[in-house]
């Protein structure tokens, strides 16, 4: 299927081939500097989700991101879990590429670099 042959192609690039989804349609991948990221399909479409250990005295951070009054290119999500500061957007499987996969890591990573650095 060609969601799979995009993150196998994402994971060449990555050098870690062989990267595929789970049989429950999960990957995550621990990237230094960055967080833990995922790749959740569900039906029709697919997660990409990054997440990060958050200060416990700012667990109000991911709504900050994804205030609607930013004008982001794709839409995102944002929560605390365990500690975790957790960013995702969404994009129809058919609609995902090895290039619009890393360009939405590298969007959540960017978002969330900007916010700890503040």
């Amino acid at each position: 299927m060609a969601l799979e042959h995009e993150i196998a192609q994402l994971g060449k690039r990555m050098g870690i081939p062989g990267l595929a989804l789970s049989p429950d349609g999960v990957t995550a991948l621990e990237i230094e500097n960055m967080g833990r990221v995922y790749f959740e399909r569900r039906p029709e479409e697919l997660l990409v989700y990054l997440a990060r250990p958050a200060p416990p005295y700012d667990r109000d951070m991911p709504r900050r991101i994804c205030h609607y009054g930013k004008a982001h290119p794709v839409p995102l999500s944002g929560g605390m879990h365990k500690g975790q500061a957790i960013l995702l957007t969404r994009m129809p499987d058919r609609n995902a590429t090895t290039a619009s996969l890393e360009n939405a890591v590298n969007y959540l990573a960017q978002q969330m670099n900007n916010v700890f650095r503040n």
